[in-house]
């Protein structure tokens, strides 16, 4: 499936594992350069490695979306590493007063 996304920068939170790790590895799949956010920096790293092996581009990044000052510093290497993100997913954000949410955003940008 062509989703017209091929070269596109993808954020994705929670990508380590289970929904996140999925969308992470579909992104690839569709040619996006993918930067795997998620509180496990060693989780998102091997996710990264992965679509590394499989032929994709992709970072991993370790962030608590919780901080504002982590979110601002992963979003920065992010974009020094591969561009502007045009696109973000959360896949999982949680903690002990919030449940588990999905969103998507596109943002637009040079």
């Amino acid at each position: 499936m062509d989703l017209g996304i091929r070269g596109k920068v993808a954020l994705v939170t929670g990508g380590a594992r289970s929904l996140g790790k999925a969308d992470c590895l579909a992104l690839a799949a569709e040619g996006c350069k993918v930067a795997v956010l998620d509180l496990d920096p060693e989780g998102a790293d091997l996710v990264a490695k992965q679509i590394l092996a499989d032929g994709g581009a992709a970072r991993g990044y370790g962030c608590d979306i919780r901080d504002t000052g982590q979110v601002t510093e992963a979003v920065a290497a992010m974009e020094r590493d591969s561009g502007p993100s045009t696109s973000a997913s959360t896949t999982r954000a949680s903690s002990t007063r919030s449940a588990s949410s999905r969103t998507c955003a596109t943002r637009t940008g040079s």
